[in-house]
């Protein structure tokens, strides 16, 4: 499997829908069908920054606007639902994954 780019964006929000909607604090500069993966978010100390059950997985992403885009399982597309997660806080960080990314299961 291919590694995390050096790319990194904050991560504003994420939605408590199906799909997941994150949002970036800049420009994504992200294109649809690249794989991400989220990270630096759940406990951290004492402190809880929310939607740990995404926190460091890997997913498909489908853009919908120059901040926003939403997660998608990597290997059957479907919606990634965190409906019922903890609500996001803080911290989190969205890292490209290389073109080349495989994804063993």
């Amino acid at each position: 499997m291919s590694g995390v780019t050096d790319y990194k964006r904050v991560i504003s929000t994420i939605s408590k829908e199906s799909p997941a909607i994150v949002t970036t604090s800049t420009d994504h500069d992200l294109s649809s069908n690249q794989f991400v993966r989220l990270t630096s978010m759940g406990l951290s100390g004492n402190s809880n920054f929310g939607m740990e059950s995404v926190n460091n997985g890997r997913f498909k992403i489908k853009v919908i606007d120059s901040t926003s885009y939403s997660l998608h399982d990597p290997i059957t597309g479907e919606d990634i639902d965190t409906s019922n997660e903890t609500t996001y806080v803080s911290n989190g960080q969205s890292n490209l994954i290389q073109e080349s990314f495989e994804y063993n299961s």
